[in-house]
């Protein structure tokens, strides 16, 4: 009953100190209300475009080797857009003699 009535009390503050300051109550209820309003607005006027997807080239990873690294980053700084995914997949199968992938079979085959 204790929790009631100390929920009684802080409801009944909260209601005078919104009473003194109307000002104040009035901004926190209308300023939300027409920042969503303004949102609405600039979302219906703007019309939705359809924009294609983007397909770029994979580039290696510095734990594929020094060379393939910066090879992948000087040979397709371009980065341009393909509206289909690449073929081909000759630079991940180069992964398969990395450093790291040797190191792991050579750990593999001694335990």
């Amino acid at each position: 009953m204790l929790y009631l009535h100390h929920t009684k009390l802080l409801l009944w503050k909260n209601f005078k100190k919104r009473s003194r300051e109307k000002t104040r109550t009035i901004l926190e209820i209308f300023l939300p209300l027409a920042l969503f309003i303004l949102l609405v607005f600039v979302v219906r006027n703007n019309g939705m475009e359809n924009i294609p997807s983007c397909h770029f080239e994979e580039k290696s990873m510095p734990s594929m080797g020094p060379e393939l690294f910066i090879k992948s980053f000087f040979c397709g700084f371009k980065n341009t857009c393909n509206e289909s995914p690449p073929r081909d997949s000759s630079k991940m199968s180069a992964y398969n003699v990395t450093f790291v992938n040797r190191l792991l079979s050579d750990l593999e085959d001694s335990l």
